[in-house]
């Protein structure tokens, strides 16, 4: 049967699996003490059962009693792979009855998601998979839902924001750690980021660990496929372990990330001292004094929380607007809404352009 569960045998020593394990126990502590929850050692595995994923569950689970993990384990099924999304659904649950570890599926229509909400069907199965992972980990009482990513994953995405183009905050690559919401009732936990796929399939063939292969991803019908397929192999022929050295780059850039962020967050304080003039309202005097790398910051944010979705040259106007340069003190901006200086330019406002009569 084409992409049939992938079995290994036992060897001993265990050395590669033994490397993973002793990765996990040196990492996952730390980054759970990063979660201010008491449910935090209540962990679900978002479980595929492709060999990251069967990697991560296996060693979680060997390390349970150690670090005093509550384990437990879902896995979505996005009804887009017909037989064989259903041997992977059948896969994982054997494998988590296995390990004793509590099981949870659903089975989704994506196509029709997709075609119903207007997204492409990738986002579509992204965003409904981490709806179903959060709803099941509340009602698991869960604080941390824990994914697989390594850091093949990490170079595959920094090389796809690169062409793309993005913010510096999108070079920080994929977080270790970070709150699924705002409230910051649920985190997403990473701790395989510093393992690469060849850590991972020799950890899992020394490990004796089963697995499934997703005939999608060996495809070239996805950008991110055509990177792994064909960029990475030439990157990792040109430079030693380009993995590496991507995840130190992005390591150094959440830094700079963290204290950028620390000043943003400043200035939206400072730019709201008037809980009374409505969200659509900002004092534009703290702006103006501010550094533009932080200016933009809190513009993106206030528009993104206003609902609009603005573009580099929305935000190089409305810098231009606050700079006092000759022309109109309003601007334009998706969304029907326009940006204005108002109260002898001491406001920023956000109007609609067209107001219902």
């Amino acid at each position: 049967m084409q992409n049939a569960v992938e079995k290994t045998n036992r060897k001993s020593p265990r050395n590669a699996y033994d490397r993973a394990m002793a990765a996990l126990l040196g990492t996952l502590p730390g980054l759970l003490n990063q979660v201010p929850l008491p449910q935090a050692h209540n962990v679900l595995v978002a479980f595929s059962g492709g060999a990251d994923s069967s990697l991560l569950l296996h060693t979680v689970c060997d390390a349970a009693p150690a670090l005093g993990l509550s384990v437990c384990a879902a896995h979505v099924n996005h009804g887009i792979r017909g037989e064989e999304a259903l041997r992977d659904q059948s896969f994982c649950a054997d494998t988590a009855a296995s390990l004793d570890v509590p099981f949870f599926t659903v089975n989704l229509d994506v196509p029709a998601l997709a075609a119903a909400s207007g997204e492409g069907c990738e986002a579509c199965a992204r965003s409904a998979r981490y709806a179903f992972l959060e709803a099941t980990a509340r009602a698991q009482n869960c604080g941390v839902i824990l994914t697989a990513h390594n850091a093949d994953d990490e170079l595959e995405t920094m090389l796809f924001r690169l062409a793309r183009g993005t913010a510096a905050s999108g070079l920080c690559g994929i977080p270790a750690v970070r709150p699924l919401h705002r409230d910051n009732a649920l985190y997403v936990v990473r701790p395989m980021l510093d393992l690469s796929k060849r850590d991972v399939l020799a950890a899992c063939a020394d490990g004796g660990i089963p697995y499934v292969t997703d005939s999608t991803n060996n495809t070239l019908d996805y950008a991110r496929n055509r990177i792994r397929h064909n960029i990475v192999p030439e990157l990792e022929a040109l430079f030693d372990k380009p993995q590496a050295a991507v995840r130190r780059l992005c390591q150094a850039l959440a830094v700079d990330e963290d204290y950028i962020r620390a000043g943003a967050d400043a200035l939206w304080q400072a730019c709201h001292d008037n809980p009374a003039a409505g969200e659509r309202v900002i004092l534009a005097a703290p702006l103006r004094q501010a550094h533009s790398a932080l200016r933009r910051r809190v513009l993106t944010r206030w528009f993104t929380e206003n609902g609009l979705d603005p573009e580099a040259k929305h935000l190089a106007a409305a810098e231009a607007l606050l700079a006092g340069e000759k022309g109109p003190l309003c601007t334009s901006l998706p969304g029907d809404m326009t940006l204005c200086l108002r109260n002898r330019s001491r406001w920023l406002c956000l109007v609609p352009t067209h107001p219902e009569a």
